[in-house]
């Protein structure tokens, strides 16, 4: 399979896949995005990178030339630091057993892990009773209130009443916001 995206999307991927991890938990030869990439349309894709505590998923432009039908792809890509000498697009080839990124002439080549991607869709497809929405900014900040705590615990009632979060001698509530 190959496509090219921007760089600057690259970084971004990377970028929120480190910040959804503690720190210090991305680095090492152990730590892969486990990329899916699912072409929406002739220009767009859908990736989502996760470890076992942690799962997000972007849309960023790609050019293919792969038929829509031929995905979605599942692979392996190591956290990598991408060179400050990348051009504005990337070029990704996945073979059997490598990985080419070529930033308009600086090429990486990644042995290709011989783990599995773990499955998009045993996240992403479960049904939910009902579907509610927060200003992430605001659950973030409410969130880090409790980083000193093991677990928190988030207790919904409905769509429209406040999300509790409880910790040990802790509470906060996060109130939804409405989804159109």
């Amino acid at each position: 399979m190959k496509f090219t995206m921007g760089t600057k999307d690259l970084k971004d991927v990377i970028a929120r896949f480190k910040n959804a991890l503690p720190v210090g938990r991305w680095i090492g030869d152990d730590s892969f995005l486990h990329i899916w990439v699912r072409v929406i349309s002739p220009h767009m894709a859908a990736f989502a990178a996760c470890d076992s505590t942690a799962l997000f998923e972007v849309r960023v432009d790609i050019q293919t030339d792969e038929p829509r039908g031929a995905l979605p792809f599942e692979f392996l890509l190591p956290v990598l630091e991408i060179p400050k000498s990348a051009g504005q697009r990337t070029e990704i080839t996945v073979e059997d057993n490598e990985i080419t990124l070529n930033y308009n002439g600086v090429v990486q080549n990644i042995k290709r892990s011989e783990r599995k991607a773990l499955k998009y869709d045993d996240f992403f497809n479960q049904k939910a009773n009902f579907v509610m929405g927060v200003n992430p900014k605001l659950f973030g900040r409410i969130l880090k209130s409790f980083e000193q705590e093991k677990v928190v615990r988030l207790e919904f009632d409905s769509e429209l009443k406040a999300i509790i979060i409880k910790a040990d001698g802790a509470k906060g509530l996060v109130l939804p916001v409405r989804l159109k």
